[in-house]
């Protein structure tokens, strides 16, 4: 946290207007550096924890990669208590996807996601895919299922620049 916070350090005195952090396993760096940093800051699966949080009380959490749950059920769960609503996550793990993506296999990778989600989307309110590389399915999720699949790529970069804008 402390390399974290340097770094962010570096990237204000260098003139940077935003710094986003596209780390989910690293995101609670963004919350010790917010207060020693004066650049705004961004986790960029924020924003999709803050719509899936309004939308729906059963999250579901789609991660690939082991260390990203516990980093990504904190970050919901804080969206949840910082917009006062109680959330039930259900934690849609697919140690096999990543495993196919780590071997080169994109395909079997993207496919095993897309049966998840649709395994789920009568079962939970709103899905939120935990890692960035995810955002490559969203012109296969978004809008496509019954319920909102958010990834960190759309709605980290759409809140980015609505920060830009608003400076």
């Amino acid at each position: 946290y402390y390399r974290a916070t340097t770094y962010a350090r570096f990237l204000q005195d260098f003139g940077a207007d935003l710094i986003m952090f596209g780390c989910s396993t690293m995101d609670r760096a963004v919350e010790y550096a917010r207060p020693m940093v004066d650049v705004p800051m961004l986790q960029i699966d924020r924003p999709m924890m803050d719509k899936a949080v309004r939308v729906g009380k059963r999250i579901g959490l789609l991660a690939t990669l082991d260390t990203t749950v516990p980093s990504s059920m904190r970050l919901l769960r804080l969206a949840a208590q910082e917009a006062n609503k109680e959330i039930e996550i259900v934690q849609l793990f697919s140690g096999e996807a990543f495993e196919a993506l780590r071997s080169g296999n994109q395909a079997k990778h993207d496919e095993i996601l897309l049966d998840i989600i649709k395994a789920n989307e009568d079962k939970v309110d709103a899905i939120v895919m935990a890692q960035l590389s995810m955002s490559v399915l969203d012109d296969r999720t978004y809008g496509k299922f019954k319920i909102p699949v958010y990834n960190s790529g759309r709605e980290g970069w759409t809140r980015a620049r609505e920060i830009l804008e608003q400076l």
